[in-house]
């Protein structure tokens, strides 16, 4: 496992992140597909997110769930805060809040992966 240092300029912080070689990952995913190979290649070859330098960001299924549950609860609470709703509280009887969230939730997702 080797780190990556990320600069955010508009919120002037500088974070570390974990990144992982190809063996790692390839460890990590056999232990959790019971030995699989097929699916640990295949899920490392199509769904394992990788940073500019070809560095894995994730190193399991699990690590990518986790990942993407906080972001997706970050990007929840971002919406409802400035939305000024309550996550789960449609703002109408009629209206399902994910109507709300979701087209939101996917254009900021898609922004934020594209810019990594």
């Amino acid at each position: 496992m080797a780190e990556v240092i990320i600069a955010d300029p508009e919120k002037k912080t500088i974070t570390t992140h974990p990144t992982y070689l190809y063996d790692e990952v390839l460890m990590e995913c056999l232990s959790y597909f019971d030995g699989d190979e097929l699916a640990a290649t295949t899920w490392i070859n199509k769904y394992a997110m990788t940073d500019n330098d070809g560095h894995y960001v994730d190193n399991s299924p699990d690590a990518m769930h986790q990942r993407m549950a906080k972001e997706f609860a970050r990007i929840e609470s971002n919406m409802a805060t400035s939305q000024n709703l309550e996550l789960g509280q449609p703002s109408s009887p009629n209206m399902d809040s994910s109507a709300i969230l979701w087209p939101k939730m996917i254009s900021t997702i898609s922004f934020e992966i594209s810019n990594m």
